[in-house]
């Protein structure tokens, strides 16, 4: 009967000092914003030919049908895009990492996701229609 009571005010004792509040020195983090670090000042004005492109992992040199693909964004905001060799146009907009591109005779929705940006290469995620996941590689010429 001891050990029984002992081991119910044990338990009660735990959950009690797991629900207390945190010492009055400590703040909860604040949420914020997720901010880009990469500059539109980065990407304009270079066109970006596509230097490889990885799919499920596997990284391949363009081939025929993508060996022209390109990107050119403008500081007016304008765009020419080689796309599996179809050529798009139209206005760009940045979205913290998104690069999403307008076509206005288009419904097709296209967004480019910057993975990474150094001197030379671009690093982007696009997602086809079909959902698959392609991480292209371009680099500035």
């Amino acid at each position: 009967m001891k050990n029984l009571l002992f081991l119910i005010l044990l338990i009660s004792g735990l959950t009690l000092s797991a629900q207390t509040k945190p010492k009055t020195g400590t703040k909860p983090k604040a949420k914020t914003a997720a901010v880009s670090p990469f500059k539109d000042a980065d990407l304009v004005g270079k066109e970006w030919k596509l230097k490889s492109w990885e799919l499920f992992g596997i990284v391949k040199a363009p081939g025929d049908n993508n060996k022209n693909d390109m990107v050119l964004l403008n500081a007016d905001g304008t765009f020419k895009l080689m796309l599996n060799n179809i050529p798009k146009t139209g206005t760009w907009k940045r979205a913290g990492a998104y690069i999403n591109f307008i076509q206005p005779d288009s419904k097709e929705k296209l967004a480019y996701k910057i993975l990474s940006l150094e001197a030379k290469i671009l690093k982007v995620d696009w997602r086809e229609e079909d959902s698959l996941h392609n991480t292209l590689e371009f680099e500035a010429q």
